[in-house]
């Protein structure tokens, strides 16, 4: 508990302490989306090789919750920092509410076939939760990358201002 507790602090404190910087960088170069997807990138591998991660393999696992938080945080910062390139100023709380619940809606659906995959592993074919979980931080991985697609592709970023 107490590895898992300092692994979720240092990460976050690298997101903190980098993301003013990051966030500068990329409103000046108009590259949200390129740190979105980088940070993005980062969670997806991380999430991805937690599949190696074998009977007491506590760094390895160390390393990769560290890299896949900081993923996840840095990514959603740049998500959200998109949200004025979507929406028009007296819809952006709308937007917003909308794409937190659906956000949720999504991870809450992966979460619940997860468990589901974790307490029955025969209906993929599987012989143990050790497996069944393995696939669970592939799909984790999958899902990730799939849902971050439309907003790479979709959304278009303003040109930089030369503030």
């Amino acid at each position: 508990g107490s590895v898992l507790n300092l692994t979720a602090g240092a990460a976050m404190a690298v997101v903190a302490v980098l993301g003013p910087l990051l966030g500068a960088v990329a409103d000046r170069r108009a590259s949200k989306k390129k740190f979105l997807a980088a940070f993005a990138l980062l969670g997806v591998l991380s999430s991805g090789s937690m599949v190696l991660i074998g009977d007491g393999d506590v760094a390895l696992s160390v390393v990769l919750y560290a890299l896949g938080t900081i993923g996840v945080a840095g990514s959603i910062t740049f998500y959200d920092a998109l949200l004025p390139h979507v929406a028009r100023p007296d819809d952006l709380d709308r937007a917003s509410s909308l794409g937190f619940a659906a956000g949720y809606l999504g991870s809450t659906a992966l979460f619940i076939l997860n468990i589901l995959l974790l307490a029955h592993p025969e209906w993929l074919g599987l012989s143990s939760p050790a497996q069944a979980s393995r696939a669970c931080f592939a799909s984790v991985a999958v899902w990730w990358a799939l849902f971050t697609i439309p907003i790479l592709r979709a959304v278009k970023e303003p040109r930089a201002s030369n503030q």
